[in-house]
C-alpha cells in the first residue's frame, strides 16, 4: 500500500506533539486530542502560535500546506489538524510575463520627485 501525503503529514504532527507533551506516551495516534494532552485547553494564544511552527514541519512545508493561526481555534486532534492542512494548500499565481523578463519600467522623474526650487 502506497503512503499518501496525509500519512506523512500525520507522522510529522505525531512527532511534533510528542516532543512538546509532558507525557509523550499519551499521544498514540491521530485521534489523540493534543490540544488537551499538551496543556493548551486554556491557552488559546499559545495554541495559535503553534500554527507557524506546524506550517514549517518538513513534509508540511514541502507539500506547500499552511495553517492560519485562527484556524487552530476549532482544532484539537491530530486528524483534525491534518485534514485542515490538506484542505488549505497554498497556491501561488505565476508572475505576469512582463514582470519576469527583467525589463525595468521607470517612472519619469517629474512624477516621483517634486520640482527643484532655487
Amino acid at each position: 500500500m502506497a503512503l499518501s501525503n496525509r500519512d506523512f503529514v500525520v507522522q510529522d504532527l505525531l512527532e511534533f506533539f510528542r516532543s512538546r507533551c509532558a507525557v509523550p506516551s499519551l499521544i498514540k495516534d491521530e485521534t489523540s486530542n493534543v490540544r488537551h494532552l499538551c496543556g493548551y485547553d486554556s491557552n488559546l494564544p499559545g495554541w495559535r502560535l503553534l500554527s507557524d511552527t506546524i506550517s514549517l514541519l518538513p513534509h508540511i512545508h514541502a507539500y506547500g500546506y499552511w495553517l492560519a493561526p485562527t484556524a487552530m481555534d476549532k482544532l484539537g486532534t491530530i486528524a483534525q489538524i491534518a485534514n485542515k492542512l490538506l484542505a488549505s494548500r497554498k497556491t501561488s499565481k505565476p508572475l505576469k510575463p512582463e514582470l519576469r523578463t527583467g525589463r525595468a519600467k521607470f517612472l519619469p522623474v517629474s512624477e516621483v520627485a517634486p520640482p527643484a526650487t532655487k
